[in-house]
């Protein structure tokens, strides 16, 4: 009942006496806790707050449902429009002020970030997991400004070059508000560009076996591992044992043949269905290769590739904690089996492997009758470079190899050759020295490391990056101080540019023996009792001469040295000989086996105690070596000459027409 109506009747009674009789109203809020009991207790149609009569009672304090702000009950959201209301009940209340109500916030996970721990390059990446949730994230490079991205986004590539040197990276998780963020996740990646390799070998941590001129030539293991046992564990161990003894050695890669079986990746060297072979994924996880720091040289023998297979591969191998800054993997294969590149490519370049890929090398091997004319040959290096490989490989015995080597660096691929054979194997790892990025070896490991970084060097050059109207090349003689020799003057070689499709690529002396062309160098001594090793590329203008005619190629024959030439005695010959004991002793090779159309190379060496050899395009065949003796080679007072034989200082005679690229010259003793 409306208060004021009560006190007018009231009133009336008293005004005219009439014996009204009024007994006494229950007022709500009159007895104590009847403004918080639920209950009508008056009778009016309004209970506890919503009766006036409770509006000056401690429960009712504050703003009930009008618009004049916040109640301070607990009974939920009220539902004027002053915004949120300050009780602990969860969940938006029912006003126009948009957002939560004063509940406890959500606290999200930090991510959890993977990077490069170490990178070898300038824009890192970083991925991150997806905390429960999370609706956006925002990340930070060096504590820079933060960048908000949506929840699908879950990796980020720097954009920009970062310096060399550790650099840190944060990523927090939003619920989509804007205000708040989990705790940061994080991940240090220190920017590290291995290099002292040359930038060939950009990337490997580990120093390779290095010429006195400063060139890196990698050894490779030949077949590091065991496959002959009748069980995969007797394989096993055999292998682990390959590779241990390879590494104390000093191998700069360990080569591993693989191929698929069934499910499994194995080590084996031929894919005949041979199940007897290691396993690869416990070859991986074996300390022999996890605790080194040699990069790994797989070739992959599958015949019959699928892409899963290839893709496989790849997981297995970066689970195991490969293909990283400092030591890539090279994947290799021949080029008849060229899809496990593809696929293996393929695979890496999905955006799977984002840590890992920048530390995959590829290189396609091929056989030495892989093409019978040279610029069909090349063009085949022209597009393994091309497909995005890095290396290519040949067999020692190439014919017109030195036309491949080139072409190759020319197109900025690394190079290698195999294999150098157990016996004798010492003249290819020092020919090959200074000309290519890899040699695969039979001949032992430390043995070839060695003759490889010999301080033996007499002289060395290598004209094939020199175009044309070139007047100087660079020679070398101890070590990498350049010794520059005129070319193209009076009685000096042209420096002539090969194109591509010819036997040789890129520059060449030009000898002419009626211009008495010839290029004196120095007096190249060898140590007393030791002999010479002696190394030659060339091109034959002129090789049947008549009977007494001499031409030269490389001599220091005045009473002593030795002498590198072709000769028309004998039915014509080509013969490597060194003074010794008091006389020439020779090796020799019929010159009716060779033509003016292909070039060579050539290798005649003579070590103090055996028999004088000359190899030609890496063979012995149809040569003839000296008888046995053991003497140091005599030393005189006269140059080196190229393409001619010196008397004395200064005088030459017995010029050769001839077009020579490479020479390489050592002091030599027995291996």
């Amino acid at each position: 009942m409306n208060r004021s109506l009560l006190l007018s009747l009231l009133a009336l009674c008293l005004l005219f006496v009439s014996g009204c009789a009024l007994s006494a109203a229950e007022i709500e809020g009159d007895s104590p806790g009847e403004c918080d009991d639920g209950t009508d207790n008056d009778q009016d149609g309004a209970a506890d707050c919503d009766d006036d009569g409770c509006a000056a009672d401690v429960a009712c304090a504050g703003d009930d449902d009008d618009t004049a702000g916040d109640d301070d009950d607990t009974a939920g959201d009220d539902d004027d429009t002053a915004g949120d209301d300050d009780d602990s009940a969860a969940g938006d209340d029912d006003d126009s002020a948009g957002g939560d109500d004063d509940d406890a916030t959500v606290t999200l996970d930090a991510p959890t970030v993977e990077g490069e721990l170490s990178a070898g390059h300038y824009r890192p990446t970083w991925l991150w997991s997806v905390p429960t949730g999370a609706s956006q994230f925002r990340y930070r490079v060096d504590n820079g400004a933060w960048t908000e991205v949506a929840s699908s986004v879950t990796h980020y590539s720097s954009a920009t070059d970062l310096s060399a040197g550790a650099h840190s990276f944060e990523v927090q998780a939003g619920d989509g508000s804007g205000s708040n963020w989990s705790a940061s996740g994080s991940f240090s990646t220190t920017i590290e560009i291995f290099s002292a390799n040359g930038y060939r070998w950009e990337g490997v941590e580990r120093i390779m076996a290095t010429s006195p001129q400063g060139e890196a030539a990698a050894v490779s293991c030949h077949n590091c591992y065991e496959d002959g046992e009748s069980t995969p564990a007797l394989n096993m161990s055999a292998t682990l044992s390959a590779i241990d003894a390879a590494v104390a050695a000093g191998a700069d890669l360990i080569e591993l043949d693989i191929k698929v079986q069934g499910a499994d990746w194995l080590v084996g060297h031929d894919d005949d269905g041979s199940t007897s072979g290691a396993n690869l994924a416990d070859v991986l996880a074996s300390p022999s290769l996890t605790d080194i720091d040699q990069p790994l040289f797989i070739e992959i023998k599958e015949t019959s590739p699928a892409v899963t297979d290839l893709e496989a591969l790849i997981y297995l191998l970066t689970d195991a904690g490969y293909m990283t800054n400092g030591r890539p993997v090279v994947l290799r294969t021949f080029n008849g089996r060229i899809a496990n590149l593809t696929y293996a490519k393929t695979a890496i370049d999905s955006g799977d492997f984002p840590l890992h890929e920048n530390y995959v090398r590829y290189s396609v091997l091929y056989d030495s009758n892989e093409e019978s004319n040279m610029g069909d040959f090349q063009t085949l290096l022209t597009n393994a470079q091309a497909l995005g490989y890095h290396m290519v490989e040949f067999n020692r015995s190439t014919p017109n190899l030195f036309g491949l080597l080139t072409w190759a660096q020319e197109l900025d691929l690394l190079t290698g050759v195999w294999t150098v054979p157990a016996s004798m194997g010492e003249v290819f790892c020092a020919f090959f020295r200074n000309e290519v990025d890899v040699i695969t070896t039979d001949y032992p490991v430390d043995s070839c490391r060695t003759v490889i970084e010999d301080d033996n060097s007499l002289l060395y050059l290598n004209v094939w990056s020199y175009g044309n109207g070139t007047n100087s090349v660079a020679s070398y003689r101890a070590d990498d101080t350049p010794y520059p020799l005129s070319v193209g003057g009076t009685n000096q070689p042209a420096l002539v540019p090969s194109p591509q499709g010819e036997d040789l690529y890129g520059g060449y002396l030009d000898f002419n023996a009626a211009e008495s062309d010839h290029l004196s160098t120095w007096d190249a001594d060898n140590n007393a009792s030791e002999g010479y090793f002696a190394g030659l590329v060339v091109n034959f203008d002129e090789f049947q001469l008549a009977s007494g005619e001499t031409g030269a190629l490389l001599n220091k024959s005045d009473s002593g040295g030795f002498a590198f030439e072709v000769v028309g005695s004998g039915g014509g010959q080509l013969r490597f000989g060194v003074h010794a004991a008091g006389d020439y002793h020779y090796a020799t090779y019929p010159v009716s086996s060779l033509n003016g159309t292909d070039s060579y190379y050539l290798i005649g060496a003579y070590d103090g105690d055996g028999a004088v050899r000359l190899w030609v395009n890496g063979s012995t065949s149809g040569t003839t070596s000296s008888s046995s003796m053991t003497a140091g080679v005599t030393q005189n007072n006269s140059p080196v000459v190229i393409g001619a034989d010196p008397q004395g200082a200064s005088a030459t005679r017995y010029y050769g027409d001839n077009k020579i690229q490479m020479v390489t010259l050592q002091k030599w003793a027995n291996h």
